[in-house]
C-alpha cells in the first residue's frame, strides 16, 4: 500500500497534480481587497497537499489595468434600468462591438487584434461613411457591378486618425496589416452592399470612478462575463483602455 502511495504521489508531482484545482480555486477567492489594490497578491503561493503531494501554482500576473477594474467593480455599481443599461450598451458596447475595438479580449492595446479591428473600420466606418461618400463625389462610378469586388484605398491618415481617437494603439502595428498599401498610403478596404450587424453582447452592471467606466458585459450563449474600462476625455470623446475577462 505505502509503494503504491508513492507512485500516486510521484506521478502527480510529474504532471502538476492536474484535477485538484477546486481547492486552490477556493483559497483564491479569500484573496482581500487590500492585497488586491496594492498589486502584492499576484504572486501568492497556494499549496495543495495530497497524501505525499505538495502543489505550488502561481496566481494569475495582473496588469495595471486589470487591477484598476479589479479596484472599480469592488465597489457598488450604479443602479441603472433597463434604459441606462441600453444606454452604456448602444454607446460603448455595440458601437465597439460593430467598429471592432472589443471582438476579442485584450488587457492592453498593445494585444489589440490589428486585423479584426481593421475590419471592423471595413464594416462600419468604410462602408457606411466613406463609400456613401464617395458615391456622392462619383455618381457615374458603378460600385456595386454583379459578381466583383470593387476596393477603395483610404488614406492612411483618415483611418488611422479615427481609430487612435479611440484606442492607444501603435501605428506601425496598423501599417503591417494586410489592409495596408505601402504605395498607396492608404488601406485597402471593400465595397460591400445590404449590410448589417448584431451584437451578441449586452450589459449587465456598470460603475464609474472618476474619468473611468467600467461596463461588466455578457456575452450570448456563453456562460461568461467579461469587463470593459473606458476612459472619458470630454463629454464627446473617449477611449477603450481594456476588455478582460478576469480570473
Amino acid at each position: 500500500m505505502k509503494k503504491l502511495l508513492m507512485i500516486i504521489a510521484s506521478t502527480m508531482l510529474l504532471f502538476g497534480c492536474y484535477g485538484i484545482s477546486e481547492p486552490y480555486q477556493a483559497e483564491r477567492s479569500l484573496q482581500t481587497e487590500e492585497n488586491i489594490l496594492s498589486g502584492q497578491v499576484y504572486e501568492t503561493e497556494s499549496e495543495v497537499s495530497v497524501e505525499n503531494c505538495t502543489v505550488q501554482s502561481i496566481e494569475h500576473q495582473l496588469n495595471e489595468n486589470e487591477i484598476l477594474i479589479q479596484n472599480i467593480i469592488a465597489r457598488e455599481p450604479l443602479y441603472l434600468d433597463n434604459v441606462g443599461l441600453s444606454y452604456y450598451a448602444n454607446r460603448f458596447v455595440w458601437w465597439g462591438d460593430s467598429h471592432g475595438f472589443i471582438r476579442d479580449t485584450w488587457e492592453d492595446p498593445s494585444e489589440i487584434d490589428i486585423e479584426q479591428l481593421l475590419y471592423g473600420y471595413e464594416l462600419e466606418k468604410f462602408n457606411f461613411g466613406y463609400v456613401i461618400r464617395f458615391s456622392e463625389a462619383y455618381p457615374d462610378i458603378n460600385l456595386w457591378p454583379a459578381n466583383e469586388v470593387v476596393e477603395l484605398v483610404v488614406s492612411q491618415g483618415e483611418a488611422e486618425s479615427f481609430i487612435t481617437q479611440y484606442v492607444d494603439v501603435d501605428i506601425e502595428r496598423l501599417r503591417e496589416s494586410f489592409f495596408y498599401d505601402k504605395e498607396m498610403q492608404g488601406y485597402r478596404f471593400r465595397v460591400m452592399d445590404g449590410l448589417g450587424f448584431r451584437s451578441a453582447l449586452g450589459v449587465n452592471n456598470v460603475w464609474k470612478s472618476g474619468t473611468y467606466i467600467v461596463i461588466e458585459i455578457s456575452v450570448e450563449f456563453e456562460n461568461i462575463e467579461r469587463y470593459l474600462l473606458i476612459e472619458t476625455i470630454d463629454e464627446d470623446r473617449f477611449m477603450f483602455r481594456a476588455y478582460v475577462q478576469l480570473p
